[in-house]
């Protein structure tokens, strides 16, 4: 191993992959990163404990748009988790012996149940009237959006080309 394959071991395990010495990628795991995706979610749902839980039939509008919010992140979060099966896995890398998913929903988009997870938690944001949770809800999007780019070096490593084109024909979240 060179001193630059040990200074920078991504290149080093590439040329493992290409010349078909390695079995598996080594990717990144960023366990910090699933912490702080835990407690935002933790702490969207509990911060309206702070004024008090509404409970409701929805009064108004904004009822209406956190309540239908919530069926459309409900829905397309487990529409991707039926797409996904075996291949899920809440770490930023892929698992071994899994194939790309790129059939619907990840035709519309390649994160779909990040999407439909920030959309449930917008529309709890909304329905308890909670600017805190909304805040921790921009905060959570922030972390999924540094998890997806590591999940992005992942995949490409994983599987290569097929991702490149993959990544360059459907849209990050939208």
């Amino acid at each position: 191993m060179s001193v630059s394959e040990f200074l920078w071991p991504k290149s080093y395990i590439v040329s493992k992959i290409k010349r078909g010495d390695h079995p598996m990628p080594q990717q990144q795991k960023p366990k910090l990163i699933l912490i702080a995706q835990a407690l935002l979610m933790l702490g969207v749902a509990l911060a309206p404990a702070q004024t008090g839980f509404r409970f409701f039939w929805p009064q108004d509008i904004w009822d209406w748009i956190g309540t239908g919010l919530a069926i459309l992140g409900c829905l397309i979060v487990l529409v991707a988790l039926h797409a996904l099966r075996k291949a899920f896995t809440i770490e930023a890398a892929a698992k071994q012996g899994t194939q790309l998913i790129t059939h619907f929903p990840f035709t519309h988009s390649r994160n779909p149940m990040y999407v439909g997870g920030l959309l449930m938690s917008l529309a709890w944001s909304l329905l308890q009237r909670s600017w805190l949770a909304a805040l921790l809800t921009l905060a959570l999007g922030i972390v999924l959006n540094l998890k997806v780019r590591i999940e992005e070096k992942n995949l490409e490593l994983l599987f290569g080309e097929a991702y490149r084109s993959y990544k360059n024909s459907v849209r990050r979240y939208f």
